[in-house]
């Protein structure tokens, strides 16, 4: 258990609502995911054309487990790695497709914006404009 579960578990309730609004916040993962070929290629040229800043691995529904693969919070904007688009990957077959529509349903009823960029669609223009839609918002 952490510290910080352990200060939660034995916080007064009058504590718990003075700080829901943080409680409540997204949080970035603590952990670098394993990187995949496809997110490599991504981070690189996100760098390159000068994106700001991302979370990794952000989990963004109080009562899901649900996590976007990389999140600017500020604008709640999200983008997803749809890897295995070609080689029948979880995200292609019935359950994964399935279950993935019910998150991405819940982040739009959550006021996120999701991108959702497939093996083949890490190239300058897509990645442009998601940077153009993130300075937009800002």
């Amino acid at each position: 258990m952490t510290d910080w579960t352990r200060i939660l578990k034995h916080a007064s309730p009058d504590v718990l609502e003075m700080n829901a609004d943080v409680l409540d916040a997204p949080k970035p993962s603590q952990t670098v995911p394993a990187e995949s070929p496809l997110a490599a290629q991504f981070e690189a040229m996100w760098r390159q054309l000068g994106g700001p800043v991302l979370d990794t691995e952000v989990r963004f529904h109080p009562d899901r487990r649900w996590r976007f693969d990389y999140c600017h919070l500020a604008t709640r904007t999200a983008i997803e790695l749809e890897g295995g688009a070609y080689s029948r990957g979880r995200h292609t077959r019935g359950a994964g497709f399935i279950e993935d529509c019910h998150k991405y349903n819940a982040a739009a009823r959550l006021g996120y914006t999701v991108f959702r960029i497939a093996t083949g669609m890490v190239q300058p223009d897509t990645l442009s404009e998601i940077i153009e839609h993130i300075r937009g918002q800002q």
